[in-house]
């Protein structure tokens, strides 16, 4: 599975608006040793800091920034899955992989599914592994379903269930994507089952403490906070990158958490440019973005605005 670039950068290709593509889209080694490095550290040290400190208040808010972590996790897998985190397809499968480990997401089923959203981003062929649309805003129940995904369980083993009667998602095309899958499926499925056993009959509470209500009661809210914003209320049936996507600005925090995702119209529209680079594809093109807001608050406050409107 080689790199992709989607239909805006296709069609885009000779207005590059002035940027040295080039330049901006070289892996950056030493950076990415230090998020990795930066992303397994918080895992190690809020976990230590869950088993052992006595203060349950004080546990909450390590199991909240836990859970940010483990969605930070799957921002990095998506950067691996570009092959924009190491040059090494290896590297990249190996730690992305990891990443995805937290939230129970299989690194080969999100690159095949993702890059195929690039690709036919504004058609309907268009399919995203994380699916996030304006339905999910149509009341306050719906809206809670989705935000903390009570079907990821169902739907994860539902998806194992079917690769291993050798039902495929139509998006998978080749024989070593299929075993990739299925082989990913299996180790995480074992983990799950292993650490669900272990909390279930009582041996310990930790795998509870520090991966279910992290992942569950958190991770899954902060993933969808950071994914939600990409496509929401914008016009779905063209394939022109300035009118399918949304940006945000933020500040240098939110956006190292989103590992750059808020410039997500500069993302589709030049997928190969490394995530700490997006901001000087932002800037001369921002002029160009239909959806742009300002900040993650004037976001959410436009969304909630919308769904109330469309309901009433």
């Amino acid at each position: 599975m080689e790199k992709i670039c989607g239909t805006a950068e296709i069609s885009q290709k000779v207005e590059n608006f002035g940027i040295e593509l080039k330049s901006i889209s070289k892996v950056d080694r030493i950076r990415s040793f230090a998020k990795l490095l930066t992303y397994f550290a918080l895992v190690v040290s809020l976990s230590v800091g869950i088993i052992f400190i006595q203060d349950w208040k004080l546990i909450i808010i390590l199991q909240i920034l836990l859970g940010i972590t483990f969605a930070h996790g799957l921002e990095l897998q998506h950067e691996c899955l570009h092959h924009n985190f190491f040059n090494s397809k290896i590297l990249n499968r190996f730690f992305g992989f990891l990443f995805g480990v937290p939230m129970l997401v299989s690194y080969t089923h999100y690159r095949v599914q993702h890059l195929h959203h690039h690709k036919y981003l504004g058609t309907e062929k268009n399919a995203e592994i994380f699916d996030y649309d304006e339905s999910s805003l149509e009341s306050f129940n719906k809206l809670f379903v989705r935000a903390w995904n009570f079907a990821r369980i169902p739907t994860f083993f539902s998806t194992l269930f079917n690769l291993m009667k050798g039902k495929y998602p139509e998006v998978f095309s080749t024989d070593k994507a299929k075993k990739d899958v299925l082989i990913e499926y299996l180790v995480l499925v074992t983990i799950f089952l292993t650490l669900f056993s272990i909390s279930v009959f009582d041996l310990s509470l930790i795998p509870l403490k520090i991966w279910f209500i992290p992942w569950l009661v958190f991770g899954e809210l902060f993933h969808f906070i950071i994914e939600l914003p990409e496509h929401i209320y914008c016009n779905k049936t063209t394939t022109d990158v300035f009118l399918n996507t949304r940006s945000v600005e933020t500040n240098p925090i939110i956006s190292y958490i989103t590992n750059g995702n808020n410039y997500h119209v500069e993302h589709h529209l030049y997928p190969s440019v490394a995530v700490h680079n997006l901001d000087k594809v932002h800037h001369p093109i921002r002029h160009k973005i239909e959806y742009l807001s300002v900040s993650y608050f004037d976001l959410f406050r436009e969304i909630f605005q919308k769904a109330t409107s469309n309901r009433s």
